[in-house]
């Protein structure tokens, strides 16, 4: 305690510290003097309370503006009896034994601490709260009386560390391969065995520190997909009508040009999406064939512009027969009429 409201002529110059009966063991006597600092006063009297108007506490008293200060803690001990150990204290120094004005040990408590993951972001939400909760309720002020306490705040930091659980690993890019993968039409392509078994392969619950494996997953279903080949398109039926197009003779057509075009029409290497296109082009050379229009037959012999074919050698054979007969039957006639025109010549 401070005081200047003592009856003294010098008020300034006065202070009271302490009545005592005994002999003083303490050297130094340190005592707060406001919220800014301490006064240390090392003039005691025994026995009596007696102003010392002449008492000048400068050469063994300053303020002090840090009552932590180790310096201070320091000067204690070195002037403090045999046995006596000054400790620091929750908001000045103590004896060891005081301890309720003595600091818990908190060693436990920032080991700890050490151990909180740097990146908490990985765990899920509902793991980290715990732990966000368990560091928050740490109270750094307690005394060891209070040991126990502050022993508790430590384990259950340590018990929220343990019991984080990591993040689910996103699988949207591999939901979105395999969607990709399933809307395909796996006819279509030559081989699909190799889309089916990387969708096969995907492994189900990973955690966020295995996304990359759960991102190659979804890249072996997508690099699968790309490899595919589709089936070749069906020609069987464009095939089926150039065959019959050149079955025909085309000088027996008035225009056989349309046919010709639309067999020139056709493209090969076409897949099996595109098997439309293929089977338009086997419908126009149909069309082109139903369209066609013969020449009008011939009437006179050897008028006919065109080769004789296989199928006409019968008919000029039949031509030159009936040409010969009908000659016969001339010469024949003629040699019946003069016979009968002879007898009846003689007749006469």
């Amino acid at each position: 305690m401070v005081s200047s409201d003592l009856s003294s002529e010098e008020k300034e110059n006065t202070a009271v510290i302490a009545h005592l009966t005994g002999t003083p063991t303490v050297a130094d006597c340190f005592y707060k003097e406001s919220d800014n600092g301490y006064h240390v006063i090392t003039k005691l009297d025994k026995g009596s309370l007696a102003i010392d108007t002449s008492f000048d506490p400068t050469p063994c008293a300053k303020a002090i503006t840090d009552f932590t200060d180790n310096d201070i803690l320091v000067s204690l001990q070195n002037n403090a009896s045999q046995g006596v150990v000054w400790v620091e204290g929750i908001e000045h120094p103590t004896f060891s034994w005081d301890l309720t004005n003595r600091l818990a040990d908190y060693t436990a408590v920032n080991v700890a601490l050490d151990k909180v993951p740097q990146d908490i972001s990985v765990y899920t939400d509902e793991t980290v709260s715990v732990l966000k909760q368990a560091i928050d309720s740490v109270d750094t002020s307690l005394s060891a009386a209070e040991q126990s306490k502050v022993d508790a705040m430590a384990q259950a930091i340590e018990d929220a560390i343990t019991a984080l659980q990591y993040k689910d690993a996103d699988y949207t890019k591999v939901d979105a391969a395999i969607a990709k993968a399933n809307a395909l039409n796996k006819d279509n392509y030559k081989d699909f065995t190799g889309v089916e078994a990387a969708v096969n392969a995907v492994t189900r619950g990973k955690n966020i520190t295995e996304q990359t494996e759960v991102d190659a997953m979804a890249q072996a279903i997508e690099d699968a997909i790309t490899a595919l080949q589709y089936k070749d398109a069906d020609y069987t039926k464009v095939d089926a009508a150039i065959a019959k197009a050149n079955a025909l003779n085309k000088n027996d057509y008035k225009d056989f040009s349309g046919v010709e075009t639309a067999v020139k029409a056709v493209v090969r290497g076409k897949n099996i999406t595109e098997q439309s296109e293929v089977d338009k082009m086997a419908k126009a050379i149909e069309d082109a064939i139903a369209a066609l229009e013969k020449k009008p037959a011939s009437t006179k012999l050897g008028t006919s512009d065109k080769s004789p074919q296989t199928g006409d050698s019968s008919n000029l054979v039949l031509w030159i027969s009936l040409l010969f007969a009908s000659g016969g039957a001339a010469i024949g006639t003629t040699v019946v009429s003069r016979k009968k025109k002879y007898n009846v010549s003689s007749k006469i």
